[in-house]
């Protein structure tokens, strides 16, 4: 994928409840949070996604369109939730996403939109893909079904966000 100027998908995860994780699995944790970052990079690799970095158990990416980053994240949630965790556990990822406009340099990506799609996620429980309205209607799927869950306020934005959450027949 090109450094374009301008309008991007930004998709950005996190494991719900990864602190408690860690409490339970001790030594086990470093394996868990390797093999969740490599199903969740294989399948937005898969789907024209770039890495833009990783914080923890967060990661971000960029998508050249919503469709990809959509299908992305469905894949992605679909894997982590068929997967067979360490000691029982039960690994929930959290998944934002938001398309906009976002400026290039540096090797990184900088925006208000940027900061949106991080607060998105913010939002959403383990195993939702949560993404905003106008991202939702740039995505024309018959396998999908975007279900509304109203407006909210997100941190650093004065006026509140239509959100919806993705629903798939395999999620």
């Amino acid at each position: 994928m090109a450094d374009p100027q301008g309008g991007l998908t930004l998709l950005f995860t996190d494991i719900e409840g990864s602190t408690l994780l860690l409490r339970e699995l001790k030594g086990s944790y470093g394996l868990l949070l390797r093999v969740h970052q490599r199903m969740l990079e294989r399948s937005f690799d898969d789907h024209h996604g770039r890495s833009m970095g990783s914080e923890g158990d967060s990661l971000f990416y960029v998508f050249p369109n919503a469709r990809d980053a959509v299908a992305a994240a469905v894949t992605a949630q679909q894997r982590v939730e068929h997967h067979s965790w360490p000691e029982g556990a039960r690994v929930r990822v959290r998944v934002g996403i938001h398309s906009g406009d976002a400026v290039y340099r540096d090797g990184d990506y900088f925006g208000g939109d940027v900061n949106l799609a991080h607060r998105v996620v913010n939002r959403a429980l383990g195993g939702e893909v949560l993404v905003t309205e106008a991202l939702a209607g740039a995505v024309d799927s018959e396998h999908l079904r975007f279900e509304p869950i109203g407006e909210v306020t997100l941190k650093g934005f004065p006026d509140p966000i239509h959100l919806l959450v993705v629903q798939a027949a395999s999620l």
